[in-house]
């Protein structure tokens, strides 16, 4: 393991839901080299794979909760606009 697989371990410690485009950047390398270094690091069980996965689902399903929550809240808030 080098500094370069240290700065992705970081960066997706920070951020695992961070792009591939923005961990490249971050790294200072290009996306394909980075997604093998992530691969690499997945196989040698540096990095879980599920966990990445797991991050991102668990993001998805808040968002979709907050953006329903929003939508409840502008339809009543639509129902009371209409009966005034």
């Amino acid at each position: 393991m080098d500094v370069i697989d240290k700065r992705i371990l970081i960066s997706l410690q920070e951020d695992v839901s961070i792009s591939l485009s923005e961990l490249s950047k971050k790294v200072g390398i290009s996306s394909t080299p980075c997604w093998s270094r992530i691969k690499k690091l997945e196989n040698d069980k540096v990095i879980a794979e599920d966990e990445r996965f797991k991050a991102q689902e668990q993001v998805q399903k808040l968002t979709d909760k907050y953006i329903k929550n929003i939508e409840q809240i502008l339809e009543d808030k639509e129902k009371e606009l209409v009966e005034f």
